[in-house]
């Protein structure tokens, strides 16, 4: 099965660069996507989607969500909280059925390290929200089953460590159990840049192919200011 995870940057179905990636993910026939940055309607009808809370302490603008995950099957128990002490707005997870059985996939848009300084609230110091979303998603990691089990989304940081201070890679590092796997450390086929967009399985899931999906069109024009992540993953037990 395959699983896609993109930070579109806010870019609408409905206008060239939105449509250009959704062009791109549609044409690899994914089981899942996780889209971070985006729109409710981004995807049509023929996936199922979840959508994180709406707020997430900026300004509200219709049918904009921090992280939306698509099911090509049905989801249930969405919990769209996490831990009740992470930032809101951020967080989003179910439990899919797939060709490799149910799969419990969280969705996640950890806060850029100047999350509420400058804008926002502007009550936050910098890292501030990025370190405490970190200690509330390794609360609720630590609470739930590490069985066919998918982590991904906007990590807001790169693995290894580029620019990133020690303390956050380290909570970081600390949040994800030790089942789970990283499998977009170091630069990603295909573009040839580290990402700081995530997947993370499940040691009973297994990857058969990773590729990157380019930011930019055929004419040059820039999508979106990441690039996508395409993810083949089975079943090894």
């Amino acid at each position: 099965m395959n699983i896609i995870n993109w930070n579109i940057e806010w870019r609408r179905g409905s206008n060239r660069h939105g449509a250009a990636m959704r062009a791109r993910i549609t044409s690899l026939d994914p089981d899942i996507v996780c889209i971070t940055e985006g729109h409710t309607d981004f995807l049509e009808n023929d996936f199922h989607p979840i959508f994180s809370d709406e707020d997430y302490g900026y300004p509200i603008r219709q049918g904009r969500r921090k992280v939306a995950l698509w099911s090509k099957k049905p989801w249930r128990e969405i919990n769209a909280v996490g831990s009740a002490d992470m930032p809101r707005g951020r967080f989003i997870s179910g439990v899919t059925d797939s060709v490799v059985g149910p799969l419990h996939c969280v969705g996640v848009c950890i806060p850029w390290s100047h999350a509420h300084v400058t804008g926002g609230r502007k009550d936050a110091k910098a890292w501030e929200e990025h370190l405490g979303y970190l200690e509330g998603l390794a609360r609720y990691l630590r609470g739930i089953e590490k069985q066919r089990l998918i982590v991904m989304g906007d990590f807001n940081q790169m693995v290894p460590r580029t620019r990133a201070p020690k303390k956050a890679y380290e909570k970081l590092m600390d949040a994800l159990p030790p089942q789970l796997s990283i499998e977009t450390t170091g630069p990603i086929p295909d573009v040839d840049k580290q990402t700081l967009d995530h997947i993370t399985i499940s040691s009973d899931l297994s990857v058969s192919g990773l590729t990157g999906l380019s930011n930019y069109s055929p004419t040059g024009e820039r999508l979106s200011d990441h690039f996508g992540i395409s993810l083949s993953i089975g079943a090894t037990t």
